[in-house]
């Protein structure tokens, strides 16, 4: 199932010749069109996941994991420049668990009250209580995604290192009731399936529990973040269902990311951390965004001959060739 239709026509309502003006800027990102400001940042706000998902790049010996948060007050300062430069959306995940930040609906409220049009993240869902689902609801949240990748406990549980299957359900049945008992319309809710070996067989009753409960169910390819290690092949065979279509990549010309240490990296794929482009603590996102390495990436993106992790970023999608 999939209404993603249905919710860009609830933003367009919602936002107006805003969402319009975002949507037709995106779009003329495809013909490499460069705006002089990202439409779009991801924010790590802290680091660290409270799950040890064997698939998940946090598991890889290159993500070598240093606990740093963004403070509120740097993170507001990135904000309000994001403001005065048309900035339309942020998300707030990089490599991590967003809901580990306790104080997460407050980072939301400042970006929604300063005039970002779209907030979203992801989560896991379980750490999800009552009182965080309330301060998401509240805080202005747009989007809230799900990673929830089985149907069944068994293979939920082998799949999702730490987690408990009842609670992840209990605690998104319990938003979306409490949402629906505050009577209001955002966050849109969405289940994010990720299709491989071990759980293709359970999409279909997966679609049958969640549909008629959020506003819209995705499914994403696997990707194997290991590359260049002794682990990849094993991953690679018990996870790899199929290939897939690789499109052009357009990220280096619609986001950056920003790590919980104040790093920045050229796009959302963990393969980009091998290529930071610059530091908040040293410099502005405008310049980060207009300077040389940037230049460099959109140079060489999509060509016979790009940079290394590009090419990694592809082969952990499509599998060697």
């Amino acid at each position: 199932m999939n209404k993603k239709n249905d919710i860009y026509k609830i933003l367009e309502s919602k936002f107006g010749d805003r969402f319009k003006d975002y949507r037709k800027k995106w779009d003329q990102i495809t013909e490499k069109k460069v705006f002089d400001y990202p439409l779009h940042l991801n924010f790590e706000l802290v680091s660290g996941c409270n799950l040890n998902c064997e698939y998940c790049v946090r598991s890889s010996s290159f993500k070598k994991i240093k606990e740093k948060i963004i403070s509120f007050d740097k993170y507001s300062e990135i904000i309000r420049e994001g403001v005065k430069n048309n900035l339309y959306s942020i998300e707030l995940n990089g490599l991590n668990e967003p809901l580990l930040q306790k104080e997460i609906g407050k980072y939301i409220k400042f970006a929604k009250d300063m005039g970002i049009m779209i907030i979203s993240l992801h989560t896991n869902a379980t750490l999800l209580d009552k009182k965080m689902a309330i301060s998401l609801i509240e805080s202005g949240l747009t989007l809230l995604i799900f990673s929830v990748d089985a149907f069944k406990k068994e293979t939920y549980e082998k799949m999702r290192k730490g987690a408990n299957y009842e609670r992840m359900v209990e605690n998104i049945n319990n938003f979306l009731r409490i949402k629906k008992e505050m009577n209001v319309d955002f966050p849109l809710s969405k289940m994010a399936f990720i299709k491989n070996k071990i759980n293709y067989n359970e999409l279909v009753e997966y679609v049958k529990f969640w549909k008629d409960k959020v506003d819209v169910i995705s499914t994403s390819h696997f990707c194997n973040p290991f590359e260049g290690e002794d682990k990849y092949e094993d991953i690679e065979k018990r996870y790899r269902l199929d290939d897939f279509e690789i499109f052009p990549c357009t990220e280096p010309y619609q986001r950056l990311l920003i790590s919980s240490n104040g790093v920045v990296y050229p796009c959302c794929s963990f393969f980009g951390e091998n290529f930071p482009v610059g530091d908040v603590y040293k410099d502005s996102i405008k310049n980060i965004w207009n300077g040389k390495k940037m230049k460099k990436i959109r140079e060489s993106i999509n060509l016979d001959k790009q940079l290394s992790f590009c090419v990694k970023c592809r082969n952990s999608m499509k599998g060697k060739e």
